[in-house]
């Protein structure tokens, strides 16, 4: 039993699957670096509205329904422009800073290369509104949304939501391709570039 199941995993292990390290580091690069891209100019409109010089995303709360609106609308917009269309550059396709500084990139499950329609299923979809705790711009998102909630109802989402996005990271961690949720939903794997 235990040959055979040694062998199955061999047998459907890619060997260019880029290694659980790899992927961490490229994650906690992009964290930060996408962080501040999609967070800058939301957080100086709300500085300029607000006067406070120490900014947060629960300070959003403080300031106009229509400015908390645009700030969403601009962090979505740069959201997708460093997760979804950088990525689309022929020069380094499938490649966020993190993952080309870490040389991993995504791909189709089948090798090819993604197109905009995968790349907006796994990152927007997946990683921002399903996981939600994986992207910092879903910070946002769920801001705007949860004001039109029971409070109940938005604390049961937030948790759900940390909860999907744990059990993506277990499930990649110990997927024999280190597949997240998000791989799932748009059937893509992340290789060595």
């Amino acid at each position: 039993m235990k040959n055979n199941l040694l062998s199955w995993i061999n047998k459907n292990r890619d060997p260019n699957i880029a290694p659980n390290l790899k992927r961490l580091f490229a994650f906690i690069i992009d964290y930060f670096i996408g962080s501040i891209f999609v967070s800058f100019i939301p957080m100086i409109l709300v500085s300029i509205i607000t006067q406070e010089k120490v900014i947060t995303v629960n300070l959003m709360k403080t300031i106009p329904f229509d400015m908390q609106l645009i700030c969403c609308i601009v962090s979505i917009v740069l959201a997708v422009y460093y997760y979804c269309i950088i990525p689309l550059n022929p020069t380094h396709l499938g490649q966020t800073l993190g993952k080309r500084i870490m040389k991993i990139k995504v791909v189709k499950m089948n090798g090819s290369n993604i197109t905009l329609t995968d790349i907006l299923k796994r990152e927007i979809l997946g990683a921002m509104l399903i996981e939600g705790e994986t992207t910092f711009p879903s910070a946002y998102f769920r801001n705007i949304l949860y004001q039109f909630m029971p409070a109940f109802l938005s604390q049961a989402l937030g948790w759900l939501s940390i909860i999907i996005s744990i059990i993506s990271i277990v499930v990649g961690y110990l997927g024999i391709n280190h597949r997240m949720i998000h791989d799932f939903i748009a059937d893509t794997k992340v290789i060595k570039a």
